[in-house]
Formats: C-alpha cells, structure tokens, sequence
C-alpha cells in the first residue's frame, strides 16, 4: 500500500509578502546550478545538438527550460511541476519571451507512471527528487523515466545532501526535518542523519537499464552568496519554507520549540564566522541503442 506524500501539495506559503522573493532566490539557485555544472547538459560534447524532445521533470521556475528553449528553437521542451504556483510562474515567463516551444504539465499523483508514450524524450531531466519518491518507488521511477526515453538517449540527474554549517541552531533544525522526512518514508537515510540520496543514484540506474552511468560533485555555499537574501531573517525563513511544516507535521517539535530555533538560527547566520557548504551531484547515464 503507497504511503501518503505530506510534501506532494505544498504550496510556497507567502511569508509576509516574501512570495515574489522566494520565487527569485529559486531562479537565481537555478541559473547558479546551470553555471556551476558548466552548460546545460555539458557532460555530452555538443549539450543538446541534434535532440528534438527533451523533458524536465521538478523543472521549478523554468530556468533550465527557458534557457533550452531560447537557445535551441527547434527543441520542444516539456517541463513538469508538482508545485503549481512554480509551473504558472514559469509558463507566465514563456509567453512574456514569446517562446513557443516550451510548455509545463503539473506532475502526476504517481510519479512512477509519466503520461507519455515509449521512446517519447531525447533527454530527460531530473531535480531534487528527495521531497517526492518514497523508497521504493525511486527503481520504477527510473524505469519509467528509461521507458519514455528514446534508444541511446539520456538521462541527467540533479540531486544534493542537506547544507553543512557551524550554527548549533541551523544543525538542529536540518536534524528535525531530516528525522521527520525518514519519519514520512521520504529520503533514504538509514538513521535519519542525512537525505542519503547520492550513495544510490548510480545503483538504482544500473537497475533500471541504464548504462555508461557517470558523476560530477559540485560544492558550492549554503544560507549565503548566491540567490539568498542579504537579510538574515528573510534567508532562514525561506530555508524554512519545506522545513517547518514537515517538521511540525511530524511531531519532531512544538510550534513554540520551532520558533526558538529560528530565532537563534538568525543570530547565528549574522555570526562574521559563520561557515557553510552544499554539495550537489550530477549524474548521467544513457539508455542503451538496442532496446
């Protein structure tokens, strides 16, 4: 019997009038993971020459899909998002820039079954699947995502461990929301210490039929530089946006013990000797000729 996805229909909440912020710091996040990787599919030599379908799948604000579309015209480009304000936003910025070939489709109840045909995608995409895949749908996701991509076709996988810090406070907070996402059968930590994602991507594409499995780490700042706000505040509250409501949804803390802790967070955060690091992952692998 599936488990309940608490994080399937969470909507961005506006904190304070911080929705528009939000859906900055996740674009300018994005165009910083297309330059940190190098390109947008630079581990194949020529990227996306010679491809006429790709699809993005978590595609968030759309920065990958526009930048596809603006770039290669002759490329229909498919984007799908479970988060409906994100997927509006994004076709609102399709139709400003006249793009054509570019449309976004809300993610299905099962991610495991992908409403196209076989043999449908050159290229398929994939984002912080963390939030999403319980454990034992990531191996069905994998084959549905090998069924809708052509023969010697690829797939790239984007995903990333928790952010590492020197705050007490912030160390805490990811400690409860990684206890409560094992408690919602989300991630694959064993103990609940981390995501745990990474030590199983390379595992689960093999499984699925992939080949020619390859990965690049990337680290790059967590809670400051890039795409976070100068204010302390606005940046811990937006860190929080998932965080919150999993964590109290999960019994790991009180309303009450939550807002102690973000309190202290802010404070931290402004320390001159706070420290941070992310590390995030490509993975890429393509789908062998024969099949």
């Amino acid at each position: 019997m599936p488990y309940n996805h608490p994080l399937k229909k969470l909507e961005i909440p506006n904190l304070g009038g911080s929705l528009d912020l939000e859906i900055a710091r996740l674009t300018v996040l994005e165009r910083r993971k297309i330059e940190r990787a190098g390109g947008l599919f630079v581990e194949r030599v020529h990227e996306l020459e010679n491809f006429e379908r790709v699809l993005d799948i978590m595609s968030g604000t759309g920065t990958w899909t526009l930048k596809v579309a603006q770039m290669y015209p002759e490329i229909e480009v498919v984007g799908l998002e479970r988060v409906c304000l994100l997927m509006d936003y994004a076709s609102g910025q399709a139709e400003a820039r006249k793009l054509g070939n570019v449309c976004y489709f809300p993610l299905g109840e099962d991610p495991t079954k992908l409403a196209f045909p076989n043999n449908a995608f050159d290229l398929v995409n994939v984002n912080y699947l963390f939030v999403l895949l319980h454990p034992h749908e990531w191996p069905l996701f994998f084959q549905e995502c090998l069924r809708i991509t052509r023969p010697g076709g690829y797939i790239r996988v984007f995903e990333q461990d928790w952010g590492i810090t020197n705050s007490p406070a912030i160390e805490k907070m990811a400690e409860l929301f990684l206890r409560g996402l094992q408690k919602a059968h989300l991630g694959l930590s064993p103990n609940g210490r981390y995501i745990g994602v990474l030590p199983f991507l390379s595992s689960f594409l093999r499984r699925a039929g992939w080949i020619a499995i390859q990965r690049r780490a990337m680290i790059d700042d967590y809670l400051k530089g890039p795409g976070m706000p100068n204010n302390s505040e606005q940046a811990i509250n937006l860190m929080t946006n998932v965080m919150r409501t999993l964590t109290i949804q999960q019994d790991m803390a009180t309303p009450e013990e939550y807002e102690e802790l973000l309190a202290q967070a802010v404070i931290d955060l402004e320390r001159e000797d706070f420290c941070s690091c992310l590390l995030s992952v490509a993975f890429w692998a393509r789908k062998p000729a024969s099949i």
